[in-house]
């Protein structure tokens, strides 16, 4: 007589079973989809991704130092270190520029009006008309630095300029009255204090 076969043993038959199942069923599905024409051909024939020229690094700025890469790149997108920038940010109080103290300190203002940067400007603009024809009257800030012919000017712009570096503009002074009556009244405090 034989012994009746325990639960266990049933179970693990049954699991033994649909394993086999599963691995004929997944030896099958990889069979097929190697087997199909062409499907080795198609993936040796699939074009590896290419950089749209629009967001590739272009190559004057790549030859550069990295630092003065970073500045333009910061200065084309909008997120460099202007006032307009660092008050949005709360990196600073003011947007007002900290060279010639005008109101809003924004990339039109450095590279069009700014008084600190004239010459620096004379020199942009002049490049800017002898690669394009437009002056810079005829340019946004944003077709400026989009435009390929003019990467060259903007960043010898960058480069003789303290724009958009970590080394920037001083804070801007206090008024004078201001300043002088805080220390006044710290002074007075501090007589009296000494005085008790």
């Amino acid at each position: 007589m034989t012994d009746p076969p325990s639960p266990g043993r049933a179970a693990d038959k049954t699991t033994n079973k649909y394993r086999a199942i599963s691995l004929a069923v997944l030896t099958l599905t990889f069979q097929r989809s190697n087997s199909y024409p062409g499907s080795s051909e198609k993936r040796k024939k699939r074009k590896k991704y290419k950089m749209p020229e629009k967001l590739r690094q272009q190559a004057v700025v790549a030859r550069g130092p990295k630092r003065l890469a970073e500045q333009f790149r910061q200065f084309r997108t909008g997120h460099c270190r202007t006032g307009q920038y660092l008050e949005w940010t709360k990196n600073s109080d003011t947007a007002a520029c900290g060279w010639c103290q005008y109101k809003t300190q924004t990339r039109e203002h450095l590279l069009k009006h700014c008084r600190k940067w004239k010459m620096q400007q004379k020199t942009l603009w002049a490049e800017v008309r002898k690669a394009t024809g437009r002056g810079k009257d005829r340019f946004t800030v944003r077709d400026l630095l989009a435009d390929q012919r003019c990467t060259r000017a903007v960043l010898d712009f960058l480069r003789t300029t303290k724009v958009g570096s970590r080394v920037g503009p001083r804070a801007v002074p206090p008024k004078p009255g201001e300043d002088g009556e805080v220390a006044q009244e710290g002074a007075e405090e501090m007589e009296a204090g000494g005085r008790a």
